[in-house]
């Protein structure tokens, strides 16, 4: 329980609303539990994409921050 609310805490911190946790998985929270579980799933799906092009042998190209606030803005 302690593990979970660290993570909520950091991840307000960093204006964040999902996170990995090493050893325990997605932690994601939202403004209803639906919200929550579809940041989850994506959050989820995100690794697993990002682990398979690491995987590849090939250099993984981020997005860069710029580009996210961008993007947030629309």
């Amino acid at each position: 329980e302690a593990v979970g609310r660290y993570a909520v805490e950091a991840m307000m911190k960093d204006g964040r609303n999902a996170c990995l946790m090493a050893n325990h998985g997605v932690c994601a929270v939202g403004a209803s539990l639906s919200q929550a579980h579809i940041r989850a799933t994506y959050t989820e799906d995100a690794a697993k994409i990002y682990c398979h092009t690491l995987s590849s042998g090939l250099p993984a190209v981020l997005i860069r921050e710029e580009d996210i606030q961008a993007m947030k803005e629309q």
